[in-house]
């Protein structure tokens, strides 16, 4: 048989449904089975900190006394603390080397061992003054703390380098599993069996030559 319509195929998929269907769930079960047993969850908790050329606090520092209500951040200093932004995040990755105020956190929270095994990216919002710090982690309760570490330590290791000043935006309030995805991969897992399997069951009608009876004669 060289050529096979749309129905042909379907009808061919359909005499071995029982066999598509045992595959899907065969596959599905195996990916669900390791996802709750033996694969290790993973977690990631954020926080955020917000940085400045130092002179926007000013600017929203009111004297009330004097009958002023200008609350507007000037236009340089908002160009000027957008700039800065990414110098921030280069100098934070270099805090759990270079902040002893850190390292002694990190050691009293008994997390040496958690940070190690953790993953911290630092990313700048875009178009804002806004840093994220995300931690990645095995252990959950671990993620939120090393990342409330990071936020709260930041302010003081910016201002060592005399280039502005962050501060604490949001904390970390909890952790959540980014891997693995049970649903999903249970889902995904499925789906590939049943098209591997649907694959083979077209590969082995087509390279089939056998002759099973008059209407494979009048068929070809």
């Amino acid at each position: 048989m060289s050529e096979y319509s749309i129905l042909e195929i379907l009808r061919i998929i359909l005499k071995r449904i029982w066999v598509v269907a045992t595959v899907g769930i065969i596959c599905a079960s195996l990916a669900f089975i390791y996802c709750v047993t033996l694969a290790t969850p993973v977690y990631s908790a954020g926080a955020a900190i917000i940085g400045s050329n130092g002179n926007i606090a000013a600017d929203l520092d009111i004297d009330f006394t004097a009958g002023t209500s200008d609350t507007s951040i000037k236009s340089n200093d908002l160009a000027a603390s957008l700039s800065l932004t990414d110098t921030y995040v280069y100098v934070l990755t270099k805090m759990p080397s270079e902040c002893q105020e850190f390292v002694d956190r990190i050691k009293e929270s008994n997390l040496v061992e958690k940070f190690n095994e953790s993953s911290v990216d630092i990313i700048a919002r875009a178009d804002t003054l806004i840093i994220d710090i995300t931690v990645t982690s095995p252990d959950e309760d671990a993620a939120k703390q090393i990342a409330n570490i990071y936020s709260e330590c930041s302010s003081d290791f910016i201002a060592e380098y005399n280039i502005g000043m962050v501060t604490p935006l949001s904390k970390a309030r909890k952790s959540n599993q980014v891997s693995p995805r049970t649903l999903v991969s249970t889902l995904l897992a499925g789906v590939l069996g049943v098209a591997i399997s649907c694959m083979i069951i077209i590969y082995l009608a087509v390279s089939d030559k056998t002759i099973n009876g008059e209407d494979d004669i009048k068929n070809n």
